[in-house]
């Protein structure tokens, strides 16, 4: 007899990001041996699928023809499911202009995507709204969860609906404390709020970090940023950054690994300030492991951050880190001991960081010490994940 806990998950495409490698994380590491798992993707592509675990069964909830549907319903006599289908069909229509609503309404007037019950419901990207109207409208459980990624700012109608949402769900985990924090602030204090911050494979980082590259140079001081390039990621302010770092006698070489709708505005911004020499595109990497590891300073910009996973890599990796006061970055740094946060999110700032590391030897070697004693372990982080499926 099977007594597995039957889990579903939730999530939009497996594109490159930062949800998306923690999802994989956590689904390489969770205990099949207790869980089946299922993860509903929204559709077929995204460039990470083949990194999930094998024993994750995938489905798709990618949208239908909703006119079709309830044609069909008609045709059946499922008089009820007619009159459910076209009255959120309308309301999708009269909110088209509006993502969030439009996005919330056209699940909901679509049918389950199973006949079976889950123990638990988790939506993994819990400020999409057509991930949050998956989770609660057409898969069916006692236990559903909202996972907390990051800031949203979202207002007025929109911020309402997302509280009202979230009410519905038995339990809310978030990334960090930071984000605890700020949910409980612009949407709801709920009564189950939980923190787990995302898993990592230390064995794993530091063996991928062996390979071979030859992209950097060797004899310049090299500083390397991971992440996709978006807004709230900040890696705007890095060509302005670099330009004063040479204006100030540093020979840098800035490595960008990522890709995104940023490209081509930090092209721009190389451009500008003229640093195409010392500020270099590397586009998305299977691997970012080995520039990380032969990097002298990592630096994070990011204006927004749930609980930044490539400074814990880093930080793995034993690298001089700086980053922006972003949430979630003073839960992983002790500013001075093992890692610089800067005060302000400006490249003036930035600069002025990464000036102080290069200038200071010492204080670099400082933090590769002290983070030589860090540890890093996800049984905490599942052993609560665990406790809130079966509580």
């Amino acid at each position: 007899m099977d007594t597995k806990r039957k889990i579903a998950f939730v999530m939009g495409p497996l594109i490159v990001g930062g949800v998306e490698k923690a999802i994989i994380e956590l689904l390489q590491h969770i205990d099949y041996s207790r869980y089946d798992v299922t993860l509903y993707l929204e559709n077929d592509s995204g460039a990470w699928k083949n990194r999930i675990n094998s024993n994750t069964k995938i489905e798709y909830w990618n949208m239908i023809s909703t006119k079709k549907l309830i044609l069909t319903q008609l045709q059946k006599l499922k008089l009820f499911s007619v009159a459910y289908g076209v009255f959120f069909r309308i309301m999708a229509r009269l909110n088209y202009s509006n993502y969030l609503l439009n996005g919330y309404y056209s699940q909901k007037c679509l049918p389950n995507l199973c006949d079976e019950s889950f123990d638990c419901v988790i939506a993994y990207q819990a400020y999409n709204p057509l991930v949050v109207s998956v989770a609660l409208n057409r898969l069916r459980s006692k236990k559903k969860i909202a996972w907390i990624h990051g800031e949203w700012d979202y207002t007025g109608r929109n911020a309402q609906l997302f509280t009202r949402l979230f009410e519905k769900f038995s339990d809310i985990i978030c990334v960090s404390h930071s984000i605890k924090n700020y949910f409980n602030t612009y949407y709801l204090r709920h009564n189950n709020t939980h923190v787990i911050y995302n898993l990592l494979d230390k064995l794993s980082i530091k063996t991928k970090s062996m390979e071979s590259h030859n992209v950097m140079k060797y004899g310049q001081q090299n500083i390397v940023t991971v992440g996709r390039l978006a807004n709230k990621k900040g890696q705007q302010m890095i060509p302005a950054t670099a330009r004063m770092l040479v204006d100030a006698g540093y020979d840098i070489y800035w490595y960008l690994i990522g890709d995104g709708p940023l490209r081509e505005e930090i092209e721009r911004e190389i451009e500008k300030h003229n640093v195409s020499n010392h500020v270099i595109l590397l586009g998305t990497k299977n691997n970012p492991y080995p520039y990380i590891k032969n990097c002298d300073i990592y630096v994070q910009p990011s204006f927004s951050e749930g609980y930044c996973t490539t400074t814990i890599e880093a930080k793995i990796l034993q690298k001089p880190i700086v980053t922006t006061d972003a949430p979630g970055m003073c839960e992983q740094f002790v500013s001075g001991e093992n890692g610089l946060i800067v005060d302000t999110m400006t490249p003036e700032a930035l600069f002025e960081g990464i000036k102080t590391l290069l200038a200071h030897p010492e204080i670099r070697q400082k933090f590769v010490e002290n983070l030589k004693n860090e540890e890093y372990n996800n049984t905490k982080e599942l052993q609560k994940l665990y406790d809130i499926i079966e509580s």
